[in-house]
């Protein structure tokens, strides 16, 4: 894979409810050389991980970090750090 244009860096945390609706938004755009970066930052809901897994599998775009809950601004860096 090519490096994309664009690196999008989107942090989760539990919102299950809206990820779907959200990733579904953001892969539509007419753009279509860029990545998404998803980092969940410990999401508590189990559906979290399991809706992530299913977008990663159907769309080679979407990169998904899962660590410890560390709170918005070490989501972004570690998002940019990981797959930089």
């Amino acid at each position: 894979m090519s490096t994309p244009a664009i690196s999008v860096v989107m942090g989760v945390f539990n919102e299950a409810a809206v990820l779907a609706p959200t990733l579904d938004s953001i892969l539509a755009q007419t753009e279509r050389d860029f990545e998404l970066i998803v980092v969940n930052d410990g999401s508590t809901d189990p559906r979290v991980g399991e809706i992530l897994a299913e977008y990663a599998r159907r769309d080679a775009r979407l990169r998904v970090l899962t660590q410890a809950n560390a709170g918005l601004s070490c989501t972004r860096a570690s998002g940019q750090i990981a797959f930089s």
